[in-house]
């Protein structure tokens, strides 16, 4: 794959004041067609222009001096954005890639963006972001509008750095991108925090010693993958603190290593969890509430159709599912095979909600929690749990025609035949989790 000459691994945003926009003057600027490299195509175009990258591995940097919302700070980078400009790649990120690894250096290595005025988010698209020297990392907004990031890849970072993060900003939002083997142990793959909120869609975050997501803003995560990941803090899947909608997303095999929430960890804010798959999550010696955790949220937070299928804490209290000192409606999910300690605990918190199915968890199923009249005891008849297939077969208790006061129990609907009550010993399912 050729080498051709970029500036190293920023985003950058610069201050730009256009006052307007005029969408029918968009121009696509070719690179290298018509630019040498992408930094001189991004100096040149204005806003709402598309940086229109030809494949190869682009790695040369230039270091600038860029304001980090409290100072300046020197940045070494292949791309520095301005706002509004969109920066994609040809022929997608697997013919695309910033090498941030090829052209090490002093200061960060950040694809970064930065201030702008009126003149909207800017955008990268279709490129694979990999290394980062030390401090760096893959792609970042400090002190800027949004930053949005579609079908990229961001990997392989080992140097203390994140794969995606917003400081002090307008916001990011991702899509359809792959994170994984971020390697900074405690720290987070992304991170956004003090301003602006995070948006991230059908993303998928795995294989990271960094832990998956950190945020402290309004965030949103909608049919979204955490497979894998490991941190020595709480939420190795995802710990959110700020006001929080999570939809449809599984968290499967992710470990806290010494704090609670393998899985998901929500606090100081209330969230909606919905629809999400809670799957062999767990959390080491001196951890709990191996799947998920509310922890000192105010307001009301909804957990509501979640399946929660063979979490593991090695610790009192839960293994499953734990609150403390918040207000929780748990409604209509499934918390089976859960092993180590028991499934659900409650410490100084209010519990509300009912028809929840409680089946076979190893050390019982609740530890200072009080089942609700609409709950039940019974096997969901998942149709290949071995498989990790939690969808229902058409006769189990938790599809709406089997309980029609309930309605549907769980995350998945029913997706195969009726079959007998015992149709896999559940002593082999549980030990297809540990």
């Amino acid at each position: 794959m050729r080498r051709l000459s970029i500036s190293g691994g920023v985003i950058a945003l610069l201050s730009t004041g256009f006052a307007s926009i005029d969408v029918a003057s968009a121009t696509t600027l070719r690179v290298p067609e018509d630019f040498p490299t992408i930094q001189a195509a991004v100096d040149a175009a204005g806003p709402i222009d598309v940086v229109d990258v030809a494949p190869g591995t682009w790695s040369d940097a230039e270091t600038r001096s860029v304001w980090n919302g409290g100072m300046y700070v020197n940045v070494r980078s292949v791309v520095f954005l301005k706002p509004g400009i969109t920066v994609r790649s040809r022929s997608g990120a697997e013919a695309t890639v910033i090498d941030l690894s090829l052209n090490p250096g002093p200061g960060f290595q950040t694809p970064v963006v930065y201030p702008g005025q009126q003149a909207g988010p800017a955008t990268i698209q279709g490129f694979t972001v990999l290394g980062a020297g030390s401090g760096g990392g893959g792609i970042s907004s400090l002190a800027a509008q949004k930053l949005i990031v579609r079908d990229c890849i961001v990997r392989d970072i080992h140097t203390g750095g994140r794969a995606i993060t917003t400081a002090n900003g307008g916001g990011l939002e991702i899509y359809d991108t792959l994170v994984e083997n971020v390697t900074l142990l405690g720290g987070t793959a992304v991170r956004a925090i003090s301003g602006g909120s995070l948006k991230m869609i059908r993303t998928t975050i795995r294989d990271n010693s960094a832990g998956g997501v950190y945020s402290t803003v309004p965030t949103i995560l909608e049919d979204c993958n955490f497979v894998r990941n490991r941190t020595t803090q709480v939420g190795a899947g995802a710990n959110l603190q700020g006001p929080s909608e999570v939809t449809r997303c599984l968290f499967q095999e992710n470990v806290s290593l010494e704090d609670p929430g393998g899985g998901l960890v929500v606090s100081s804010s209330p969230a909606v969890v919905e629809g999400c798959t809670f799957a062999r999550d767990s959390c080491g010696a001196t951890g709990a509430a191996a799947g998920m955790w509310v922890a000192y949220a105010p307001g009301l937070s909804v957990i509501r159709n979640n399946t929660f299928v063979g979490c593991h804490s090695p610790v009192f209290p839960a293994s499953a599912f734990g609150v403390s000192s918040s207000v929780v409606e748990f409604s209509n999910n499934i918390v089976a095979g859960s092993t180590g300690s028991a499934a659900l605990h409650n410490v100084g918190g209010t519990i509300t909600g009912g028809c929840n199915d409680y089946w076979n968890n190893e050390e019982g199923d609740f530890e200072a929690w009080t089942p609700l009249p609409t709950d039940l005891s019974a096997d969901p008849l998942f149709c290949d749990p071995e498989a990790h297939d939690f969808r229902l077969h058409s006769n189990s208790p938790c599809a709406p025609d089997q309980n029609p006061t309930c309605g549907q129990v769980g995350a998945w609907s029913v997706a195969c035949g009726s079959v007998s009550i015992e149709p896999l010993s559940w002593g082999r399912i549980k030990g297809a989790y540990r």
